[in-house]
């Protein structure tokens, strides 16, 4: 009995795991960066767009959760997700925040954050339609580390901020996805992306 219960503790998540917004190439680009690990532990966020992975914090440092985590914890990609979703409710409280736009006299939405919590908002759809402007709510994620939102609507509001949302996506180095989405019944579909400037 001793051993059961020793062998429960041992295959909890950690208290460290923490959400890893990525593109939706992530597993292949680990695979080939890392080919003698096993695979990344990834769900699908943004259909075609972008990942949900997981990190997690182990002796000060954070490292990619792979397949073989899920063996280790007794757990599985679901499983990760509902416990990160679980923690995003208490993101949502304080964040994003409004943030205005020089010369415009709407504004959009933000939440930077470097520890995976930029996807808190993706978690937790219903949330963000009651703190923001429900149905319609324009979403991207440019950045693991950057979230904006805002009103829908206004086309010129739109513009300007597709424009932002691409420059930020092609300035990164932790780059998710250009694609602007929408908040429809619930889930986040595509809605637009500026093409990129130059060549």
């Amino acid at each position: 009995m001793i051993w059961a219960v020793v062998g429960l503790a041992l295959a909890a998540i950690p208290e460290g795991l923490r959400p890893a917004p990525a593109p939706a190439d992530a597993p292949e680009a680990f695979a080939k960066a890392f080919p003698k690990r096993p695979g990344l532990a990834c769900a699908t966020l943004l259909p075609e767009h972008a990942l949900l992975c997981f990190r997690v914090w182990e002796e000060g440092k954070r490292r990619w959760v792979t397949e073989a985590d899920l063996t280790t914890w007794g757990t599985t990609i679901e499983g990760l997700r509902v416990h990160v979703a679980a923690k995003a409710v208490e993101v949502l409280k304080t964040e994003p925040t409004p943030q205005a736009i020089v010369d415009m006299p709407a504004g959009y939405h933000e939440l930077r954050d470097g520890d995976g919590w930029a996807v808190a908002p993706l978690l937790q759809a219903e949330a963000l339609a009651q703190k923001l402007h429900g149905e319609g709510t324009r979403v991207a994620l440019p950045r693991s580390t950057v979230f904006l939102a805002w009103k829908p609507g206004d086309a010129e509001l739109d513009r300007v901020m597709a424009v932002a949302v691409r420059e930020m996506y092609d300035q990164a180095d932790d780059a998710v996805t250009p694609m602007v989405h929408v908040l429809e019944g619930g889930r986040f579909v595509p809605f637009a992306q500026a093409k990129p400037t130059g060549g």
